[in-house]
């Protein structure tokens, strides 16, 4: 027997089938065993095994995976070819997938080592960019073929001018068809209506470029502020309306944001926005809800119809029934003085019996309705000598016409601001 022990941890041994050790032939002479054929044959025979068990240089008597007993191959070289073993540090460092510098800016080529003979679904490599695209472009590695190279979730959008920018590092898959950028340097975005419209075309191109979206990608950006706007108590981000066949309506879209609250809908009929809250009121009551609704606006409040939509304090007087203007006027000395009023924003001495009371925010027209009295004169009368969208003009007379200053006037008007 040429190996003792069990495998994998077996030892060779020098046999003669009789005699066993490192003097089998000396051990021979001393028992007067003169060469023997037989015995001879056992040893070499034992010899043969043993080498047959071991590998050869060139792999020819390999027919069988080779355990390794837990061992590793150590002082392993890279590996210069696609057959060869690659060392630990060649697969930690990226040096079979890393091309290098590439050459080109639409036609980019690439080289990897070793290198590659064809194209395999699943292949990703990188590469540093040596120039920077102008549009559409292809990668060529090792001379294997070009392929396209495109982006995009769908990996079907040709690459736009600064995609791959010089100096830049880019890894690319292969799909079976494409080389897909995985990194470009514009991305594509998808922006909801609403969103789409939270930026005016003022300020477009530098939030493109701060948001890396392509001059020629269909989204328009706004100015984006933080007021209290249209009469809404609170911070509010107002958006302008989303580009017409959309599904939201109206004017203004209005996200409200509050502490732990935020509330999104349509500032106009039509659309129904959701709205959750969770927040502590002024009062210190708090407030859970999760629910859809609509704020009416100027239009809706005007048109006086809609019984479905929710009154904004700061709407209420668009309603055709509401005063879009009052004011209570004293005469001290005998000039016109504002105690009291709304959308009142001046008044005018136009001498004895005469006032002018200006508008904070005009009438949208002439066709509205003052109404004018005199007050604490029992003698006298008030009225309406003229007036436009922004003012109106108050003759006050005594009882046998003539102008005369009264004790005060008290104006209320009405119509469509």
């Amino acid at each position: 027997m040429a190996w003792i022990g069990s495998s994998p941890n077996q030892t060779a041994q020098r046999t003669d089938g009789v005699r066993t050790g490192t003097a089998v032939h000396a051990d021979q002479k001393t028992a007067g065993v003169k060469i023997r054929a037989d015995l001879t044959d056992v040893e070499l025979n034992d010899i043969v095994e043993m080498i047959d068990a071991c590998m050869k240089l060139d792999g020819g008597n390999i027919d069988a995976q080779v355990p390794l007993n837990g061992n590793n191959f150590d002082e392993v070289g890279n590996a210069a070819a696609r057959d060869e073993f690659a060392s630990a540090g060649q697969i930690a460092d990226g040096a079979l997938i890393y091309a290098g510098t590439s050459a080109g800016t639409d036609t980019i080529t690439a080289t990897l080592s070793p290198a590659i003979t064809a194209y395999v679904a699943g292949q990703r490599y990188h590469f540093k960019a040596g120039g920077t695209n102008a549009g559409a472009a292809t990668v060529n590695f090792n001379t294997v073929g070009a392929k396209d190279i495109k982006k995009g979730a769908a990996g079907s959008t040709a690459l736009a001018a600064g995609d791959i920018t010089i100096g830049g590092m880019y890894t690319v898959e292969y799909d079976g068809t494409n080389m897909q950028l995985l990194n470009p340097g514009t991305q594509n975005v998808t922006i909801t209506a609403a969103g789409a419209a939270l930026l005016d075309d003022a300020d477009a191109g530098a939030q493109r470029t701060t948001l890396g979206i392509d001059a020629t990608d269909d989204v328009t950006f706004g100015s984006l502020t933080c007021a209290n706007a249209s009469g809404v108590e609170g911070g509010q981000l107002n958006l302008a309306k989303p580009a017409s066949g959309t599904s939201i309506a109206g004017t203004n879209v209005i996200v409200d944001i509050a502490v732990n609250s935020l509330r999104v809908f349509e500032d106009g009929g039509g659309f129904r926005g959701m709205v959750f809250d969770l927040t502590t009121m002024s009062n210190g009551a708090a407030s859970v809800g999760f629910h859809s609704g609509i704020v009416a606006s100027q239009a809706t409040m005007e048109a006086g119809s809609n019984i479905a939509v929710p009154v904004a304090p700061g709407r209420q007087h668009f309603h055709p029934s509401a005063a879009k203007a009052w004011a209570n006027i004293n005469f001290p000395a005998g000039v016109p003085t504002i105690d009291a009023g709304y959308n009142v924003s001046s008044v005018a001495d136009g001498g004895v019996g005469i006032c002018q009371i200006n508008y904070t925010n005009f009438f949208s027209s002439a066709l509205y309705a003052p109404l004018v009295s005199n007050y604490l004169s029992a003698t006298g009368l008030a009225h309406v000598a003229s007036f436009t969208s922004g003012n109106v003009t108050v003759h006050s007379r005594n009882t046998g016409g003539t102008l005369q200053d009264p004790f005060g006037v008290m104006l209320a008007a009405f119509g469509d601001l």
